[in-house]
């Protein structure tokens, strides 16, 4: 039965997923117009509150309601326990897509928090489980972080992805970059850091193991050579006789160095040319961790672009961009060779393997059925492994020095053609003003 309620007898409900009613002017104009043309839905308060209702549908129509003077609205009575109202106004408010993804993330967790399970929820809603599962786990990011993103353009997907690091702190670092341009270049940016991170602890296992961690080198020690993997050491240190005690310093963050004992006849030859010596180690050492940055930034950004061409859709309309690319390209180049295993990678196609484990020899024929679905897509993946992009592609020569790049340029011009976004540090790279640039050139 829908009967006429004071206002002042209605409750707003204190677990209403929605957090913000929005601007409610238009509304208040059409009920000082029209009145209220849909009834609220409300529940008893209890017997401590006799004739007092909460609302559970209609918040937004309340509100209105008080701004436009009126005294009393239509109204439902209807009887529901607690969890069957916080379904009820997550279902109503979907449904209208009134809540933010995160509003729909606490709604949720408050009905699991009450006792309901995710099939409940799937059951009630309407979502799948996957999408419960998805939107409760955003709860693990820091919430004003994420309230300040909820006004830019961002999918889900986005937030899915930033799960693929795993320090909360440094998760909610790149949250705070989520719907930018420098996005997804701080997301692999905290992903390669903590993979690096991984990678450091096991190879400090090993290394600890054959050499004694000192704090810098010195006279009385002869530089072997720097490293930065498991491999790289085992590779050094096979070659130094067994008699020798090694050292090694970490200095640079990346690459470490190893030193062992010198001969008496080294130690002489040292003390001549010490002063020199140490002059230009310095340098070296500086100019190595600016080129190992640069070098690990170069590597980044081509991650970055090989990410964008294996992803990229929605083609239809840029096969003049990508035609004039590749068919410049087999004007322009030498000699042409496409890596097959990197141009399956990139379309994802499983490279079929033989008897012994070992991938078989590619052809076009694996790629056929998807060509003639999608050919520009076929296309751009063939265009981008002929222009032959690697994590040695870069803008600086062997000493560090910036150096232009036609060929690279080139591809950036048509990744950005087609809807790829360089990072701030990207664009400093190929333009020539990033600092490690001047600190190379002030020191050469």
């Amino acid at each position: 039965m829908i009967t006429n309620i004071e206002i002042s007898k209605l409750h707003e409900h204190p677990d209403n997923p929605r957090k913000n009613l929005g601007d409610l002017t238009e509304l208040v104009e059409s009920i000082k117009a029209n009145g209220i043309l849909q009834n609220l839905t409300v529940v008893p308060r209890g017997e401590w509150a006799p004739d007092e209702y909460t609302v559970i549908i209609g918040h937004r129509r309340l509100a209105a309601a008080k701004l436009a003077g009126l005294t009393e609205v239509p109204c439902a009575v209807c009887e529901m326990d607690h969890k069957t109202q916080l379904a009820t106004m997550l279902l109503e408010n979907m449904q209208r897509s009134d809540l933010t993804v995160y509003e729909q993330a606490q709604g949720m967790q408050m009905m699991l928090d009450l006792g309901e399970t995710v099939d409940d929820i799937s059951e009630k809603t309407g979502f799948s489980k996957s999408t419960v599962y998805r939107r409760v786990k955003l709860l693990e990011l820091d919430a004003d972080t994420f309230k300040e993103t909820e006004g830019r353009q961002v999918n889900i997907v986005d937030y899915d992805k930033l799960f693929e690091v795993k320090d909360a702190d440094r998760r909610n670092k790149v949250l705070a970059a989520i719907g930018t341009n420098n996005f997804n270049y701080e997301l692999q940016q905290a992903v390669n850091q903590e993979k690096r991170e991984a990678e450091k602890t096991e190879l400090y296992k090993v290394l600890n193991e054959v050499a004694e961690r000192i704090e810098c080198g010195n006279s009385g020690l002869k530089y072997v050579d720097m490293f930065h993997s498991i491999e790289g050491l085992e590779e050094i240190i096979k070659n130094i006789p067994e008699e020798y005690k090694l050292y090694y310093t970490d200095v640079s963050g990346y690459y470490i160095s190893l030193y062992r004992d010198l001969t008496d006849e080294e130690k002489a030859q040292q003390e001549e040319k010490a002063a020199q010596n140490q002059a230009d180690a310095d340098k070296r050492e500086r100019n190595r961790e600016r080129i190992a940055r640069l070098d690990e930034i170069s590597e980044q950004m081509y991650q970055l672009r090989k990410s964008f061409v294996s992803e990229c859709t929605g083609l239809k309309d840029k096969a003049k961009i990508i035609t004039e690319y590749l068919v410049s390209l087999l004007i322009e180049e030498d000699w042409l060779d496409i890596n097959l295993n990197e141009f399956a990678d990139i379309l994802g196609v499983e490279v079929p393997m033989d008897e012994d484990g070992d991938p078989e020899e590619l052809t076009f024929d694996l790629f056929r059925e998807d060509f003639e679905k999608n050919p520009e897509r076929i296309m751009f993946a063939a265009a981008y492994c002929i222009a032959g992009d690697g994590p040695r592609a870069n803008y600086h020569v062997w000493n560090g020095n910036y150096q232009k790049n036609p060929e690279l340029d080139k591809l950036y011009d048509v990744l950005t053609g087609l809807g790829y976004e360089l990072s701030d540090e990207e664009q400093a790279l190929r333009d020539g003003t990033h600092e490690l640039y001047k600190e190379i050139e002030a020191e050469n």
